[in-house]
């Protein structure tokens, strides 16, 4: 591609208008653009990727690309939840305790220290990181793997946006943007887990948007029933990591009916389920999508996937 003919402006003002179309989330455009234009230009480098990012921050909804980074997620220490800056994936980045500790920007020196002297909290957040690291940078993402339905990536992509509004609520919240209601973060923990895992069904049992299929996606077995739900998923993929959030997903409220209900949920509970939620969206990507960063940092660590997420979760 001849770079001095070619027209930027033009050439995501098309994309945009796709974007809209396919009802791309705002706060993932501009990465899927950037991947298009890396299909165009092999060289393309970091200073295209902000100029594509900058665009989208003029052309789109401005908020959609200013919390964070990529976007920002929150992590839980000493009683209180820390905004987690997440940076920009391009290749193979170099991941450590020091960038990790550094994206926690607005915890104080020493906080950080007393962390560190705490080994499995460590560990804990550099799990975290990584799930949230990869679910953030390839929300947007085309790099799927064969013969994996757009239905399916569409429910993913739906509950991803669940995921985001969790984040920002509480971040907004403890700012004091706005006054977050517990029973409204839960239910974007709840729904973006839902959807997640209908997505893992839609994918596995080949289901299509047509009435049947969307019947069985609303029957007594699945609805709203996230422990049905975690059964069918291991019944179609005979997948270990099932059973292991099996034994959590009753962390959960079992009903929709918590919603309507002005209940306060203890921050050390809604970190343990945002870390679940994570733990199932990171799951779909690294069984569909061309992805396996999470594997890298885990044996890097020397440690399993059931080791992980004992330590994320708790047994």
């Amino acid at each position: 591609m001849n770079s001095n003919n070619f027209n930027l402006d033009y050439f995501l003002q098309k994309c945009n208008h796709k974007y809209l179309i396919d009802e791309v989330p705002h706060n993932t455009r501009y990465k899927l653009a950037f991947d298009e234009y890396r299909k165009l230009n092999n060289h393309a480098n970091f200073s295209e990727l902000e100029d594509i990012y900058k665009w989208f921050q003029i052309n789109v909804n401005p908020y959609a690309t200013k919390v964070g980074n990529i976007l920002t997620a929150s992590f839980y220490f000493d009683l209180y939840f820390w905004k987690m800056n997440i940076n920009i994936m391009l290749g193979s980045p170099t991941i450590n305790k020091k960038s990790i500790l550094n994206s926690l920007s607005d915890m104080p020196p020493a906080t950080k220290n007393l962390m560190c002297k705490d080994e499995k909290k460590l560990n804990e957040l550099i799990l975290y990181y990584i799930d949230c690291l990869e679910v953030f940078n390839n929300s947007g993402s085309q790099d799927i793997k064969p013969n994996i339905s757009d239905y399916g990536i569409k429910f993913f992509r739906s509950g991803l946006n669940n995921i985001f509004s969790v984040h920002n609520q509480i971040l907004f919240a403890k700012y004091g943007y706005n006054q977050a209601v517990d029973n409204t973060i839960m239910e974007h923990i709840r729904m973006g887990i839902e959807k997640i895992l209908k997505a893992f069904c839609i994918v596995e049992k080949k289901l299509t948007p047509s009435a049947s299929d969307k019947k069985f996606l609303t029957s007594k077995s699945m609805g709203h029933n996230l422990s049905g739900i975690v059964d069918i998923c291991y019944e179609c993929t005979n997948d270990n990591d099932f059973l292991l959030i099996k034994k959590h997903i009753n962390l959960l409220p079992k009903d929709v009916n918590h919603r309507y209900e002005n209940i306060n949920y203890a921050d050390a509970y809604l970190w343990r389920v945002i870390k679940l939620m994570h733990f199932i969206a990171n799951k779909f990507l690294r069984n569909y999508y061309n992805t396996n960063f999470r594997e890298q940092i885990l044996k890097s660590m020397e440690i399993d996937n059931e080791t992980a997420f004992d330590i994320l979760i708790g047994n």
